[in-house]
């Protein structure tokens, strides 16, 4: 992340503009992986913004907006969309869209995740959800998401390494059986960006699975 992008994000909001970074350089490659990729990391950064946003804001010298208490309730993803509305509706601001609209999504999402079919998520349905990561981000932390997500994209490669072709059946002796799963779904996804601690903590959740 280059020095005008740190400057421009309070230290909190860093988590949540990674997760939009890294969803970003996906959606901008064209592989089926990639658009997959893109979808899961846009919804996990609508969830992480509302998250991170109420702990900072339960702090004595945030807001005051939330208590632990409401923390511990907000149990799942559509909890923190009813907090999220509600903040909007408290700021007058306009509903660009709707909580279970956004929580529909967060269901293909988690079809995209834990489906045994690589399919690729619809446009439509990924062009929205980005474009509400985008909106989300924005609310909570008072920032023109787009004009920084540009400048840190400038700074940045979009390509990502493929997996050579000789090593698709590599050999695998020796390795440890989370390795071995790693590298087994990595081979199947067709790329990935080992520098990325989006794409290596996805793969690594899903591995934990076999």
């Amino acid at each position: 992340m280059n020095k005008l992008v740190q400057e421009a994000l309070k230290p909190w909001m860093i988590k949540p503009f990674e997760l939009i970074f890294h969803a970003e350089t996906h959606y901008r490659n064209s592989s089926d992986y990639s658009k997959r990729m893109a979808y899961i990391s846009f919804d996990n950064a609508i969830e992480v913004s509302i998250n991170t946003f109420m702990c900072i804001n339960k702090n004595p010298k945030g807001l005051k907006l939330y208590g632990q208490e409401d923390i511990n309730k907000c149990r799942n993803y559509f909890d923190k969309l009813c907090v999220f509305e509600k903040y909007i509706q408290s700021k007058m601001l306009p509903i660009k869209w709707d909580k279970t609209l956004i929580d529909h999504y967060h269901g293909q999402r988690n079809n995209l995740y834990h489906s045994a079919i690589l399919s690729s998520p619809d446009m439509s349905e990924l062009n929205e959800i980005r474009q509400i990561a985008f909106w989300v981000f924005s609310i909570l932390f008072d920032i023109n998401t787009e004009n920084i997500l540009n400048l840190s994209i400038q700074e940045s490669e979009l390509e990502f390494p493929k997996i050579p072709e000789e090593y698709t059946k590599p050999d695998i002796s020796g390795l440890e059986q989370k390795q071995e799963n790693s590298l087994f779904i990595a081979s199947i996804l067709g790329s990935w960006n080992e520098k990325s601690q989006g794409d290596n903590e996805i793969i690594d959740e899903v591995t934990s699975g076999f």
